[in-house]
């Protein structure tokens, strides 16, 4: 079961009967790769809501997810919230979320710009209009191979993805029937994300 809670969104994803170490793994694998951080493991036990809540009080200001381990611990994994995920949560969908990449991005060009060459693009009187449009050229050339690189890793990330959902349908053939419901709503969410990435939703 798939639960959002607490600011930021707590995540719980509970399997019911515990996975196999390999697909934990994958799974930790996955979160670390998506930027969060392994925090702390709750036992099964009286204290572990407790435990529980006293961890996301905690890391109330981070985007947090727990996972059940193949030991049925509660695993806590939180990530650092980026200004433009704040603003968007405070302030709603109004908020442009690239706004403040784009700023912060053309500001770091600005000032690189002045430190390897002394003076700002609209100061350099020296290139011809030639000149200056080899240079674009050059940089859109860049451009090209970066996103035919980047397309390339999205293609390798997602065949991962696929073997986690995989691993996990073979995985439901052990689940108990009292939980088979609760295990088909997150391959269903599962399928959905990765559906998402690659432009379908694998049935």
């Amino acid at each position: 079961m798939e639960k959002n809670n607490h600011e930021y969104g707590e995540t719980l994803i509970h399997l019911g009967s515990a996975p196999s170490i390999k697909i934990f793994k994958a799974m930790e694998k996955a979160m670390i790769q998506g930027g969060y951080r392994k925090i702390v493991s709750v036992g099964i036990g009286a204290r572990s809501a407790s435990l529980i809540d006293t961890h996301n009080e905690k890391f109330g200001q981070f985007k947090r997810c727990w996972i059940t381990d193949h030991n049925k611990y509660e695993v806590l994994f939180v990530r650092e919230i980026p200004a433009e995920e704040q603003e968007q949560e405070e302030q709603g969908e109004d908020v442009n979320i690239y706004r403040r990449r784009i700023i912060e991005r053309l500001d770091q060009q600005i000032d690189k710009g002045k430190s390897k060459y002394g003076y700002q693009l609209q100061d350099n009187v020296e290139l011809t209009f030639k000149e200056r449009t080899e240079h674009l050229s050059e940089e859109l050339t860049d451009g090209l191979q970066y996103i035919e690189h980047l397309k390339e890793l999205r293609r390798n990330e997602t065949d991962k993805l696929l073997d986690i959902l995989t691993a996990f349908t073979m995985f439901g053939a052990k689940v108990e029937n009292k939980n088979r419901e609760e295990y088909i709503d997150i391959i269903r969410k599962l399928n959905t994300v990765i559906g998402e990435m690659v432009g379908y939703v694998r049935k």
